[in-house]
Parts: C-alpha cells; structure tokens; sequence
C-alpha cells in the first residue's frame, strides 16, 4: 500500500474591507483586486449584486485631474492678466489727470486753540510756543 504524504499549505490572502453604497452590505474584496481595478479599471460586485469600481485607470484618473488644474490655472490666468489690464488702464488715466494741489495758503484749523489760520507753523510758533519743541 502507498503511503498519503500529508502536506500543509498556507495561503495569505488580504481583504479589503467595503461598504456597497447601494444596498449597505459589508463584504470583502481581495486587496490585490482592488489594486489591479485602480491601475487597470475594472469593476467588483457586492454579494447583492451591485458594481463597484473604477470606470478609468489610475493614470487616466490621474491625467483628466491634471487637465482639470491645468485649465483652471489658465482661467486664473486669463483672469489675473484681464485685471492687470483694468489696473493698467487706470493707471494711465490717473497718470494723465491734472494733480489739484491744495494752496499752502489756505485756511486750516489749529490743532490748539481751533482758529482758522493762514500759515499753521507761524501760527503755532508764535500763540502756542509751549508745543514747539527745541532742537538741542
């Protein structure tokens, strides 16, 4: 009679937890599935029969997202060199608008006494010579 030879096999398989967002059973995929799925695409199903997965590759994913933020950049962009246009044009109006100086002469309030004066620093000088200061 032949002998059985008992031999003793171990397999490590890591699952990955889900949730199935259409019926809410909990179950389990092998990681290495979900793995393939996301570079690859490809879809799973819950016990109840509903898909899950990833409709494009990682690097597809990857590439539509980078196109996304390329395109808003250049909107950014767009709007950033419109603006600077406005403030551009701005400039040039403010820069070609005649400047109204205030006359030196005109009457302004004394800080002091509240009168109305003509040449506030004489003013000053002379009724209030207690706020002048004295350089030493």
């Amino acid at each position: 009679m032949s002998e059985l030879k008992k031999i003793r096999v171990q397999v490590d398989i890591i699952l990955s937890v889900r949730r199935c967002e259409t019926c809410g059973t909990i179950f389990a995929v092998q990681s290495e599935i979900i793995e393939k799925y996301a570079d690859e695409g490809g879809f799973w199903s819950c016990p109840n029969g509903h898909q899950r997965g990833y409709a494009q590759a990682r690097k597809d994913r990857a590439e539509t997202k980078l196109a996304a933020q390329l395109e808003e950049a250049r909107k950014a962009a767009r709007i950033a060199e419109q603006q600077a246009a406005g403030l551009r044009a701005e400039n040039e109006r403010l820069k070609s608008t005649p400047v109204q100086r205030r006359s030196t002469r005109e009457p302004v309030e004394c800080p002091h006494c509240g009168r109305r004066v003509k040449g506030l620093v004489m003013h000053i000088r002379s009724a209030h010579p207690e706020c002048v200061e004295v350089a030493a």
